[in-house]
């Protein structure tokens, strides 16, 4: 996350307006905390230059899954301390905030999600609920109103200590409003984010379908976006109900995700985004509340 703290903007006729407005000060500590010095260069609400250089803003997203600005910022902890790095995310919707704390603490088979890594944890610092693993440094994450907050540092000899200055500063601007319930490896909590995932890869892909516009001339990288959402769907339906639905479904999962990674190459893209779409909202629809085994 080392960069100069930033928002890189790319404009969008999607993007809401409101995320525009919000200063980099506003949003960071841009102060020296403890023995952890201010590493980047900005630029404040009132233009005053800290540390030299340009200042940057970014945003992500797109239009179909929805945005966020991301703010980022580094303190330098010289030589006996393992430097920390910031990104605040701020959302435009909180639907799939949860979802982006906890995706790349996940394993993966063939591109779906199964069980959180072993070393993730959720851990109360400063009577806050905390996402905390320790590989080759470490990674504290929580979620405050519509905001993300992700700390990380590197310390692949585990000979620094935990950089609990910052940490505790960044709790107290954005207190933590994980439920006080929340265990990221729970099995409640792994099966959830599994069904999140079913219904966020088929809201996604109804989004970009209805995005299209008419005489669009962006409609094919649409349905090429909305053709790779349902052919993820399919990838998490054949791991966890081929077990299941296999006999009723016979060779169609495999066929369905073949049929889907290759529809941008033809002439039939609108056809088949189109069939699947509604086909899999109907199955989504039956199935949701199935109970759901982890490979």
């Amino acid at each position: 996350m080392k960069q100069i703290i930033g928002i890189f903007l790319f404009l969008s006729c999607f993007w809401p307006a409101n995320l525009l407005a919000t200063n980099i000060d506003q949003v960071l500590i841009i102060t020296d905390i403890g023995p952890y010095k201010l590493e980047h260069p900005f630029v404040t609400s009132d233009g005053l230059v800290i540390g030299g250089g340009e200042p940057k803003s970014s945003q992500e997203g797109n239009g179909a899954e929805g945005f966020y600005s991301a703010y980022t910022v580094g303190y330098d902890g010289g030589d006996n301390l393992a430097g920390p790095d910031i990104e605040i995310r701020i959302y435009d919707s909180p639907q799939w905030m949860l979802r982006d704390l906890e995706s790349d603490l996940k394993e993966y088979q063939d591109g779906v999600a199964t069980v959180t890594d072993t070393s993730a944890i959720t851990k109360i610092i400063d009577n806050n609920p905390v996402i905390k693993m320790r590989a080759g440094g470490g990674v504290y994450r929580w979620i405050s109103g519509n905001k993300a907050i992700f700390i990380e540092y590197h310390d692949l000899q585990l000979e620094y200590p935990i950089p609990m200055e910052v940490i505790s500063a960044y709790l107290a601007k954005y207190p933590s409003t994980l439920p006080a319930t929340y265990q990221i490896r729970h099995p409640d909590r792994e099966k959830q984010f599994i069904r999140e995932e079913f219904e966020r890869l088929i809201t996604v892909a109804g989004r970009w379908v209805d995005l299209i516009q008419a005489d669009d001339p962006e409609k094919r990288e649409k349905l090429k976006s909305a053709a790779t959402n349902l052919m993820n769907f399919a990838k998490y339906r054949k791991v966890y109900f081929s077990s299941m639905l296999g006999s009723l479904l016979g060779g169609s999962m495999d066929e369905d995700i073949n049929l889907l990674q290759t529809a941008h190459m033809g002439p039939d893209l609108e056809t088949i985004v189109r069939t699947k779409l509604t086909e899999y909202q109907e199955w989504w629809a039956s199935h949701e509340n199935d109970s759901i085994s982890f490979p």
